[in-house]
């Protein structure tokens, strides 16, 4: 997707203001305002979703394939 034009619908605002401000980031005209995936796997609310979500399914992944710690390589 290209973005050509500086107008937009804001977000939603049942979203929280992290993620708007981020979606308001990452649809800019301007490609050099844009934020790199590493720019957004490091933002604090980012980084803790990501956590959990690898934590839970870690735990899913050992748990039905009853794998010990050592045997994953991540």
């Amino acid at each position: 997707m290209k973005v050509i034009k500086g107008t937009k619908a804001p977000v939603n605002s049942i979203y929280s203001k992290d993620l708007r401000n981020l979606v308001d980031q990452m649809l800019s005209v301007n490609p050099n305002n844009r934020p790199t995936i590493n720019g957004i796997l490091e933002k604090p609310f980012i980084k803790k979703r990501v956590l959990a979500y690898m934590l839970d399914n870690f735990q899913n992944y050992k748990t039905n394939e009853k794998l010990e710690v050592n045997e994953v390589i991540i």
